[in-house]
Formats: structure tokens, sequence, C-alpha cells
């Protein structure tokens, strides 16, 4: 399952923790991506133990475990996906930095070089599997509380370009939701879950954007 459709089976699939560090922690996900670009999903599951985060990455066929390999903390949470090319995934895990109170993006490129990315500040929700500009690769989303109110900041295109673009703006109040998805449209979309029952819809990320549809969900 592609990861950005996930938002059709679980409007929170794709929201990340606060990502305030638990000592001890551990976690296990699976996720079926194309890691090595030949139009195929391979199965990767992580699961973190005493020595870091590990990954088996199954072959498109399932028929055997291609590779495992440590890759970054036990306690970084994994945010695989197309972070570099739209035709292969790579793999990537966000960490909370309590010395500079900031979010780290940690992403293996082809050659396993990481790359490292500061988008973000400890106590922001954090969104990945978000394509909003459709080009087919992921961008990085932060969600912070101000006064009450939810503001965005989407950085697009977080690992190909040394100068990212920003895309911030207000949307939602704090307590709702927050997910994103395809709604009509060849790109993702904002989109929130309100305490009434209500899911509303932004209709792009420009600042002065406004809501597409406000629909109450059936009781």
């Amino acid at each position: 399952m592609n990861i950005r459709h996930a938002v059709a089976l679980s409007i929170t699939a794709l929201t990340l923790s606060l990502l305030t560090p638990r000592a001890g922690a551990q976690h296990q996900s699976a996720v079926s991506l194309d890691f090595d670009g030949d139009g195929r999903s391979e199965l990767v599951t992580t699961v973190a133990n005493g020595t870091g985060l590990s990954w088996d990455i199954t072959q498109s066929d399932f028929a055997s475990l291609s590779e495992t390999k440590l890759f970054q903390l036990a306690t970084d949470v994994p945010v695989p996906g197309a972070w570099i090319s739209p035709n292969s995934a790579q793999l990537a895990t966000v960490r909370s930095d309590t010395q500079t109170r900031s979010i780290l993006w940690k992403i293996a490129d082809s050659d396993r070089t990481v790359r490292t990315y500061s988008f973000g500040s400890i106590g922001d929700y954090v969104i990945y599997g978000g394509d909003f500009d459709g080009n087919g690769i992921l961008d990085a989303t932060s969600i912070s509380p101000l006064k009450q109110t939810l503001r965005w900041i989407i950085r697009k295109n977080l690992a190909v370009t040394s100068s990212p673009k920003d895309a911030s703006f207000t949307f939602g109040r704090f307590g709702e939701r927050v997910f994103f998805g395809h709604f009509g449209t060849n790109n993702d979309r904002p989109a929130l879950f309100s305490q009434q029952r209500r899911i509303s819809i932004r209709t792009n990320t420009a600042q002065q954007s406004k809501i597409l549809k406000s629909l109450p969900l059936p009781s």
C-alpha cells in the first residue's frame, strides 16, 4: 500500500507523535514501498532493538529476505518514502534533538550517505508522506499550536534542493486531528477532523486560501 493512500483508512495514520524522546522506547512498523525502482514494492519492517533500528527488506516477490541493515537509533521514528526521487523510496527517520530543541530528519541516499535536515521543534506535530506540489517527491510538514490555532509549515522537496521552499499558514484549532489526502487533485491537501465530527479540506497551501469543504460525518 502506498503510504500516501493510508489516509483513506485512517486519518491519523500519517501523523507522528510529539517526538518527545522516551528512555528505552521500542516500536516496530511495516510498510510496502519500491526501494530499488523496479516498479514493484518491497516489504520493509523495522524493529527497534538494543543496537539500533533494524530494517528488514523483503524482495518484491516476497520469496526471500534481500537484506537486513541497521539504520539510525532505536528511538528514532521510521519515515521511509520517496524523499529524493519519485521513482524509488529511501530509508529515513526523524528524531528529536534535545540540545537544539529541534527535529532532525535523517535520509539515506542511493550510496547510503546519510543526509541530515533540521526542520521543526520539539513539541510540534510532524506529518510525513504528503506530496503537496504533486511532483512525486515527499514534503515534510511541521504543525505547532499558536494561540489555540494550528500553524502549519510545509517544507517542499526537503531532500532535493539546497533551498527548499516553505509554505506557512494557520489552519485549524488546537485539539483537531490533522491529516491530508488527494481530494480531486494530483497533489495532497491539508485537512482536519474536528471534535464536531466534521472534515475540513484546505483548497491549497497559500496563506489566504479558504476551506474547500466542511462535511458532517455519519454518527
